[in-house]
Order: structure tokens, then C-alpha cells, then sequence
């Protein structure tokens, strides 16, 4: 985009070429048609008019003084730029929310696998406890079969918990382009900081503000726009201006050989340079 941005300025800018033609050429005269009437102690018109040179060398200046078209394809093109700038942007932000999302996945899913190792903890607890109020036949035994139950639940749970965490960082791994048989940890758990100022009018305002996939849209919508008005421009007028610097004249450069017929073994050579 920054490459067609530089185009349509350059159209805008003043425009400098130079220009060189050199050229050598005989005419003949009974192709275009001209004869003359035999005159009496007069030569006849040779068939050719001989080689003669020509050579013309200028610098051309034009510069656009306002052209509606040239402006608004100008226009759109910097807008094609700055919405192709917030579309990277969008798309290194969707990055950053995706790495986020799975790392703070992986943190929570560590949490959990912590609150399931204390759950497991007090219920083991519970069950010996509820084991030796049964031996002492102080509870009857069916304290002792709930107390079990509750264990093994709570082992379930871990087990469940311990999995979860293998698959969410399996996920993080993915998304940060990690190995799949790649072993890490979390080093840097997540702590609560309560946001203090941020309603949901002021929040909707600052993403409506700096999203960048809405400002992406609204580039493109501005250099359609633009792109419209350039196209309708075509049928309106132009102001420029154009000079150019030159000389021309006689070929002084062209070289013109003759060489005359060999005669037997010996032969007769003559160079004319005009």
C-alpha cells in the first residue's frame, strides 16, 4: 500500500524527462511523387536527395497545477495505507488477546488443580478421622462409606483438574509456537488489581475510540469514498503546465562511407566523414 501511496504522489510532482532523437535519412523522389520537366542544358532531378542527418535533443518539464482526480486518487490511496497499518495492528492485537486468554487459561486451571490437592487433603483427613470414630464404635459405619466416597471424589476431581491443565497448556504451547512435548510451568501467577474509573459507557467509548479493526473499516470506507469521488472527477477539468528546453540541427555526428568498386586484384578505397 505505501508503494501505491507513492505512485499516485508522484503524479502530483513535477514530471522531468529528457529526450534525445538522432536520425539519418535520404529521400526519394520518385516515391513521393515529385518530377520535374526536362529543361534543355539543365541536369535532370537525381532519383534521391542524398543522405542527410537530423538530430534533436530537449528536457521536458509538466507539472499539474490542480487536477481533482489526481487528489482524490492521492487521497484514497493514504487511506488504503492507514487502514492496512490499523488491519496489522488488529491482527497483532488478536494475537496478544489470544496468548492472553490461553496463558491466563493455564493459570486458572493451575488454581484449580491447587484447590483440588486441598480438597483431596482435607478429605483424607476426614476419611482417617471417621475410620478410627468407626474402630472406636463411636459413629456408625456408614460415616465411613461417605467419608470414602468423599475421597475418592476428590480424587476424581484432581484427576480431572490435572488433565485440564495438561490441555490448556498444550493449547498455550500451540499458540506461542512451543514443542507439544515441550514441559513448562506458569512462573508468574495472575493477581486480582480491581479497576477503579471504567464503567461500561467509558469502556465502550475508548474501544469504540481505539480498536483497530473499527478504524481499519473506517479507512477503507473513506478511501471508497475517495475512489468514487476520483472517478467522477475524470469529467471535470484540468489545469497544468508544460515547457521544454532544447536544440536541434544538422547531424554533426553521422558518419557516411563510400566505398568504390574493386577492380582485380588491386582495390580503391575512399572515406568521406560529413
Amino acid at each position: 500500500m505505501r508503494a501505491e501511496r507513492l505512485r499516485a504522489l508522484s503524479a502530483l510532482l513535477p514530471q522531468l524527462t529528457a529526450e534525445g532523437r538522432q536520425g539519418y535519412e535520404s529521400l526519394s523522389y520518385k516515391e513521393i511523387g515529385l518530377k520535374l520537366p526536362p529543361i534543355p542544358g539543365l541536369p535532370g532531378l537525381p532519383p534521391t536527395s542524398g543522405g542527410f542527418g537530423y538530430q534533436d535533443a530537449r528536457v521536458r518539464l509538466t507539472q499539474s497545477l490542480y487536477s481533482a482526480e489526481l487528489r482524490n486518487r492521492y487521497g484514497a490511496r493514504k487511506s488504503d495505507e492507514l487502514a492496512s497499518m490499523f488491519s496489522i495492528q488488529d491482527s497483532r492485537d488478536v494475537v496478544v488477546f489470544s496468548v492472553g486468554t490461553a496463558y491466563v487459561q493455564v493459570v486458572a486451571s493451575a488454581a484449580r488443580v491447587e484447590t483440588a490437592k486441598a480438597q483431596l487433603a482435607s478429605a483424607r483427613e476426614l476419611d482417617q478421622q471417621t475410620a478410627n470414630r468407626v474402630r472406636s464404635e463411636v459413629s456408625p459405619e456408614i460415616d465411613a462409606l461417605r467419608a470414602q466416597v468423599e475421597r475418592q471424589s476428590a480424587e476424581q476431581r484432581l484427576i480431572n483438574a490435572a488433565n485440564q491443565l495438561e490441555k490448556d497448556k498444550l493449547t498455550l504451547a500451540r499458540v506461542i509456537g512451543l514443542a507439544i512435548d515441550q514441559d513448562f510451568g506458569v512462573s508468574d501467577p495472575l493477581a486480582h488489581h480491581p479497576l477503579s474509573g471504567i464503567t461500561i459507557e467509558t469502556a465502550g467509548d475508548e474501544a469504540l475510540r481505539s480498536r483497530a479493526d473499527l478504524r481499519s473499516a473506517e479507512a477503507g470506507v473513506r478511501a471508497a469514498a475517495l475512489t468514487l469521488r476520483a472517478q467522477k472527477a475524470q469529467r471535470l477539468p484540468v489545469v497544468s503546465v508544460s515547457a521544454d528546453y532544447g536544440g536541434a540541427g544538422p547531424n554533426v555526428g553521422v558518419r557516411r562511407y563510400r566505398l568504390a568498386g574493386l577492380r582485380g586484384g588491386a582495390g580503391k578505397a575512399s572515406v568521406e566523414v560529413a
